[in-house]
């Protein structure tokens, strides 16, 4: 069988490859590497004449289903930090929130002929989504400091199953979304890119990451004016995503929990009328840092795992 896979292992030192110890069936990939080549614009003629070399940067997305492993260590790189609490015998939960600095990794993509190993890489956006009717996605955008090529590899994929939209619970404020269609957030650690590169070097040699901004949208059904009026209200709220899977032992079950402390609506959360068709709300928010929690966000992630 030819293989194709992602896998994934944390550096120790920004953009020193390392192997990979974990291996994902993703949906798809794009990374792609860019030679940014310089072309000097000179007094000789028309054409183009030079060629110099140029900072080089790997970028794309990722998208995977969403599981409780090993997408573990893809939240504590976006995010950048971590606690595990043993719950039971082999089953652990893992609390992970923001930190200053985010965390590098290793990517090594199994193409059937050959692997393309790209080091250094950084999430600059990271966004999960749950719509009705399909599977949790998760989507990394992707910046990376080169690549290099060898052999394939032989990738050890997990057993667990990924998570859906029946396992979903929505809870705003303190009541249960009855009927909420699709929920999306995004993490944005706006990388700094050109601050990555320095002189003597092709490549980026220290990580740089802006303001994060935690931000997403909820579908809903209309059946009252609640979110209407915390929008008019500038009223901000808690709001949590719970995504369930299989059972690990006793009532414990493969998890992921998003938890956001403080949310405001950015945007008009109106009833919008089309004919007779029935009325959903797109309800914009952005999370903020909430002092009692410590955090702007927290995910949660149940599994067999000890440590991330």
């Amino acid at each position: 069988m030819v293989e194709r896979y992602l896998g994934v292992g944390e550096e120790s030192t920004f953009g020193t490859a390392v192997t990979a110890n974990k291996f994902k069936d993703v949906i798809s990939e794009n990374l792609r590497l860019d030679k940014r080549y310089l072309f000097p614009d000179t007094v000789r003629g028309r054409a183009v004449f030079k060629k110099l070399p140029g900072p080089v940067i790997v970028r794309g997305e990722v998208v995977m289903l969403l599981a409780s492993e090993p997408d573990t260590k893809f939240f504590y790189w976006g995010l950048g930090s971590k606690s595990t609490e043993q719950l039971a015998t082999g089953v652990y939960q893992h609390t992970i929130t923001p930190a200053d600095t985010v965390k590098s990794f290793t990517a090594r993509v199994g193409a059937e002929q050959f692997e393309r190993v790209i080091p250094g890489c950084i999430i600059d956006t990271m966004t999960v989504e749950a719509v009705a009717g399909e599977t949790a996605t998760t989507t990394l955008s992707i910046v990376g400091a080169n690549e290099s090529k060898t052999t394939i590899g032989t990738p050890s994929f997990g057993a667990v199953s990924e998570l859906n939209f029946s396992g979903a619970t929505v809870t705003i404020g303190s009541s249960t979304a009855s009927y909420c269609r699709a929920f999306r957030l995004r993490v944005n650690n706006n990388i700094a890119i050109d601050r990555m590169y320095a002189l003597g070097s092709q490549t980026m040699k220290r990580m740089e990451v802006g303001r994060r901004v935690v931000d997403g949208s909820l579908d809903l059904q209309f059946a009252d004016s609640t979110e209407y009026d915390r929008f008019l209200a500038g009223q901000d709220f808690t709001l949590n995503v719970k995504l369930e899977g299989d059972t690990i032992s006793g009532d414990y079950k493969h998890t992921v929990e998003i938890d956001l402390p403080k949310v405001i609506y950015t945007s008009d959360t109106a009833p919008l009328l089309t004919r007779r068709d029935p009325i959903r709300i797109t309800a914009p928010f952005r999370a903020m840092f909430d002092s009692t929690s410590g955090y702007d966000i927290a995910v949660k992630v149940t599994n067999t795992e000890s440590s991330i």
